[in-house]
């Protein structure tokens, strides 16, 4: 797939599942490795977040507490405001050697601004859904399960509720969270693989493993020009994110 095709179809319009990476990461899929992780970083300081929608508090702690104590299957009776995530809120300074390991998304320019998110989450753990601005999210290590759905209307949904009550509609309305699924995008994004989503588009995540995954939020308003490097190095696959994967 081609920038020119990427920005016509999927940028400003819907999402897109770029295959076919696996090996763009390769080296850095072996950093991120649960031994490789703690071996390097597990004294240091991550900030954790609620995983609810507005993710409200945030504490910190060793990565390796977080590894040993939070990585645990979540239990579906878990509150998203009472459970912690750690995705993003990073010292960008510390975590540098680590995070410039990282080869970047196909479809970035040259010139964009990309702010990067980098998160370690349990099976079932996630975030219910939330908007933002555009970007990438590569599953470096498991798989993530995504639902995705455009800016209006806005899905009703239990802001505080676990992406895992969520998607399993136990919440107290469940006609309204079945409703919600079944108009929505929804794909497996397995490692090595990562989505694209547009500016603003809700969206929720559910870890399936111990997942590693790395988000990248580009502003694509400083596009600049586009290296072929960032194009032609990897063949690259990509599914629309409109059905089960």
């Amino acid at each position: 797939m081609s920038f020119a095709t990427f920005t016509s179809t999927y940028k400003d319009r819907k999402p897109v599942v770029l295959t076919g990476m696996r090996a763009r990461n390769a080296a850095f899929r072996e950093l991120c490795a649960k031994d490789a992780l703690l071996s390097r970083w597990g004294d240091a300081n991550i900030t954790l977040s609620t995983a609810n929608t507005h993710s409200y508090e945030k504490t910190a702690e060793p990565l390796r507490t977080y590894v040993r104590t939070r990585l645990a299957p979540q239990r579906p009776n878990s509150r998203g405001d009472a459970t912690l995530y750690w995705f993003g809120d990073h010292d960008h300074e510390t975590w540098a050697p680590h995070f410039d390991a990282y080869v970047r998304p196909p479809f970035v320019p040259n010139a964009a601004d990309v702010a990067r998110s980098f998160g370690v989450g349990g099976p079932h753990s996630g975030v219910p859904l939330h908007v933002h601005g555009p970007g990438f999210s590569e599953s470096v290590v498991g798989r993530k399960r995504w639902w995705l759905s455009p800016p209006k209307p806005k899905p009703r949904f239990d802001p505080n509720a676990t992406a895992l009550e969520w998607a399993l509609g136990l919440g107290e309305d469940r006609r309204t969270a079945a409703a919600t699924h079944a108009t929505m995008l929804e794909c497996t994004v397995r490692e090595g693989e990562a989505v694209y989503f547009p500016d603003q588009w809700w969206h929720a995540t559910l870890n399936l493993d111990e997942t590693v995954f790395m988000s990248s939020f580009v502003n694509y308003a400083l596009d600049g020009s586009v290296g072929a490097d960032e194009l032609d190095d990897t063949p690259l696959g990509a599914t629309g994110a409109g059905g089960a994967r």
